[in-house]
């Protein structure tokens, strides 16, 4: 059974596993992917703030395909593992790109850390934690 998480946990999640990636899609499917650490900056700034209240998009504003994460993940990962590539499912959006221009506004200097840069410490980080199934 797959887990609801995102895909970069599944995959990673899998490659522990010593499990095939399964890719659904193709370079038109594309997704915007924010780094946690991120978020987390995002969440902690909004708490000096609490008599102010909005609404924003939390996205990077720039989308990276499945096909080019599967890249990153082969340039990242320091174990070998397998994966296929299946066509984009009917129920799946081909393209998540959030305008962040809002956000970016109200968090001056603040900038998203890029994900191709990001995904090998949070490799590192699952393998230290992962517990064994």
């Amino acid at each position: 059974m797959e887990s609801p998480q995102g895909v970069i946990a599944v995959w990673m999640g899998k490659i522990l596993a010593g499990e095939e990636i399964l890719v659904y899609g193709d370079d038109e499917t594309v997704r915007d992917y924010v780094y946690v650490d991120d978020v987390a900056h995002l969440l902690t700034h909004s708490l000096n703030d609490l008599e102010s209240s909005d609404t924003y998009n939390l996205g990077v504003g720039k989308g990276i395909s499945v096909i080019e994460l599967l890249e990153i993940f082969k340039g990242s990962i320091d174990r070998p593992f397998k994966s296929r590539v299946h066509a984009r499912r009917g129920f799946d959006n081909n393209s998540v790109i959030l305008d962040s221009k809002k956000l970016i506004n109200h968090f001056p200097g603040f900038e998203f850390q890029e994900i191709k840069e990001r995904i090998r410490d949070t490799w590192d980080y699952v393998k230290k934690y992962h517990k064994k199934r």
